[in-house]
C-alpha cells in the first residue's frame, strides 16, 4: 500500500513539473541528464548563463539606443541629434537643409564630415542624456569640418575630433569663430593637424591639444589672419616646424598659453612664424624642438611680444627661447625671456634668445636664467 502511494506521488509530481515547465518530458529528462553530469555548479551555469544572456539583451537593447549596429556591443555610430528647421543624424544633412543664418544645434557625438557653405551658427548642447556634444571624423581621412570660401561660421562648446591621413580637425578658408570648444586628437600629412586656416579666424576661451602634424603646424598651420584670445595651445606635434603653431599669414594672441608642444625636426617647438606675430599677456612655456627655436622661431616676420613670458623652452640646437632668423625683428615690452635651454643635442647658443640676421629690440624686459647664454650674439 505504502509503495502504490508512494509512486501515485512520484507521478503527481512529474506531472506537475511538466505543467509547469510547459515542456516535454523529454525535455525534463535532458535537463536532469544535464544536472547529473556537471554537478551543481553545472546547474547554476546554466541559469547564470540564461540570466546573463537577458543582461546581454538589455545590453544590447541599450547600445542599440546609442547607435550600435547589432545590439551586442559592437561600435558603429555614437547617438547623434541635430536641430535646425527639423531633426538630423549628420551636420552635413542639417547643413544642407538650412537656410543662411540659421543655428544648428548637435547633441551627442555626430560621426563623419561636413562642408558648411552657408552662414550659420553651429552650437553644441552637453548634458547627461547625449553626453558631451562631439563632431567626430571616425579616423576618416578627410577634414571633419570644412568652411568654403565667403562664408561666416561661428561654432561653439563643441569637441571637433577624428581627423587623420589627409584631413584636419577643421578647414577654415571663409571667416570662422571658434569659442568654448576643444580640438583634440586630429593628425594629418599636410600641415595643421588640429585647425588649418587660410580664412579668417578668431578662438575664443578654446582648447586646441593632442593633435598632430607630419609636417608643421601640429595645433594650428595659419596662412590667413588667426587670433586666439583666452586659449591654450597644448601638447600638439609637428614633424618639421611649429610643432603648437605655424604662420605665415598674420597671427595674435592675448591671455593664451603655448604650452607642452613639440616640432621633431626643425624649427619652433611652439611657434614657427614667417609673418607678423602679436603676442600680450601670454605664456609661451614647455615647448621643446630637435634643431632651433624651442619657444618661439621668427623667420622673415615680426614679432611683437608684450606683458608676456617665454620660459621653460628647450632647443637642440640654437634659440631656446627665441630665435630671430633672416630679417626677422623682434620688439619685446615688459616681458621675460628667463629659464630657457639651447644646445641639448648639438653645440649650440643663445639658451634666451638667438640672433641670426635678425634685429632685436627690449624695453622693460628681462634675459635672463637662461642656459648655456641669454643673448647670442
Amino acid at each position: 500500500m505504502r509503495r502504490n502511494l508512494l509512486l501515485l506521488a512520484v507521478a503527481t509530481v512529474a506531472v506537475a513539473a511538466m505543467m509547469l515547465d510547459g515542456s516535454s518530458g523529454a525535455a525534463i529528462s535532458g535537463a536532469a541528464a544535464s544536472t547529473s553530469a556537471y554537478g551543481r555548479h553545472g546547474a547554476r551555469d546554466g541559469h547564470g548563463n540564461r540570466r546573463h544572456g537577458d543582461g546581454g539583451n538589455r545590453h544590447g537593447q541599450g547600445d542599440r539606443q546609442h547607435g550600435d549596429k547589432d545590439g551586442h556591443g559592437d561600435p558603429q555610430q555614437p547617438v547623434c541629434l541635430i536641430v535646425g528647421h527639423g531633426s538630423y543624424s549628420t551636420l552635413q544633412a542639417a547643413q544642407d537643409a538650412a537656410t543662411s543664418g540659421d543655428t544648428l544645434t548637435v547633441k551627442g557625438t555626430c560621426s563623419g564630415v561636413t562642408t558648411i557653405s552657408k552662414n550659420l551658427k553651429v552650437v553644441g548642447q552637453s548634458n547627461s542624456a547625449f553626453g558631451t556634444a562631439t563632431l567626430d571624423g571616425r579616423d576618416s581621412n578627410s577634414t571633419v569640418v570644412s568652411i568654403d570660401l565667403g562664408v561666416a561660421v561661428a561654432i561653439s562648446d563643441l569637441t571637433i575630433t577624428g581627423a587623420r591621413g589627409g584631413g584636419f580637425g577643421i578647414y577654415n578658408s571663409g571667416s570662422l569663430t571658434l569659442t568654448n570648444s576643444i580640438v583634440t586628437d586630429n593628425r594629418d600629412i599636410q600641415g595643421g593637424g588640429g585647425i588649418s586656416n587660410a580664412g579668417s579666424l578668431t578662438v575664443t576661451h578654446s582648447t586646441i591639444t593632442q593633435n598632430a602634424s607630419r609636417s608643421s603646424g601640429g595645433g594650428l598651420s595659419n596662412s590667413g589672419s588667426a587670433t586666439l584670445i583666452d586659449s591654450t595651445v597644448s601638447n600638439n606635434g609637428g614633424r618639421s616646424s611649429g610643432g603648437g603653431i605655424s604662420s605665415s599669414g598674420s597671427l595674435a594672441l592675448a591671455n593664451s598659453t603655448v604650452t607642452g608642444n613639440t616640432a621633431g625636426d626643425m624649427f619652433g617647438g611652439g611657434i614657427f612664424a614667417s609673418g607678423s606675430v602679436t603676442i600680450s599677456h601670454s605664456t609661451v612655456g614647455g615647448n621643446t624642438t630637435g634643431e632651433d627655436g624651442g619657444g618661439i622661431y621668427l623667420m622673415d616676420g615680426s614679432l611683437a611680444l608684450t606683458d608676456s613670458t617665454v620660459s621653460g623652452n628647450t632647443a637642440g640646437r640654437d634659440g631656446g627661447g627665441i630665435l630671430i632668423y633672416h630679417g626677422g625683428s623682434a620688439t619685446l615690452t615688459n616681458s621675460t625671456v628667463t629659464g630657457n635651454r639651447a644646445a641639448t643635442v648639438f653645440e649650440g647658443y643663445g639658451g634666451g634668445i638667438f640672433i641670426d640676421g635678425g634685429s632685436l629690440t627690449h624695453t622693460n624686459s628681462t634675459v635672463n636664467g637662461n642656459t648655456p647664454d641669454n643673448i647670442f650674439p
